[in-house]
């Protein structure tokens, strides 16, 4: 897709995919529906871990940087009801799994480090300890490591 502004997203991954209670969704349709919100400027979607259906989808989005015209819980009610109307119930996707951070981390080539949120998201979810350190080696790949 190109946007108004000339910006080229890819929208689509045929390679990652979460297993929600015996379903197969492909992040990438998650991610195109949650792109699409007015307030989304980037996101990555992964799974993490859950007791009774295997895994549940964890949103992790940068909001654009202007004035929000929402609050952050009505853009992830937003989120969350675009994903059961467009995507299905079915996804299991709740607000508490939609996470807004300033920037997504990346390699210098630009490619959003997907295997290493996914890892921390799993290791948080096991070790129950909080976000503010990075559970696993930060990989030689990135482009700041702050992020």
């Amino acid at each position: 897709m190109i946007d108004q502004d000339g910006y080229v997203h890819i929208l689509s991954r045929a390679d990652d995919t979460i297993n929600v209670a015996a379903h197969r969704i492909s992040t990438s349709s998650l991610e195109e529906v949650i792109v699409e919100h007015n307030e989304v400027a980037e996101t990555c979607v992964v799974a993490r871990p859950h007791s009774i259906k295997g895994s549940v989808p964890v949103v992790i989005a940068v909001l654009k940087h202007h004035r929000l015209d929402h609050t952050l819980d009505e853009i992830k009610n937003d989120l969350v009801r675009e994903i059961r109307q467009r995507v299905g119930p079915f996804a299991s996707l709740y607000p508490h799994n939609v996470i807004f951070v300033e920037r997504l981390p990346k390699t210098r080539s630009g490619k959003v480090l997907r295997k290493m949120i996914r890892s921390m998201i799993s290791k948080l979810a096991m070790d129950g300890n909080s976000p503010d350190v990075c559970p696993i080696p930060t990989p030689a790949t990135i482009k700041e490591e702050a992020v």
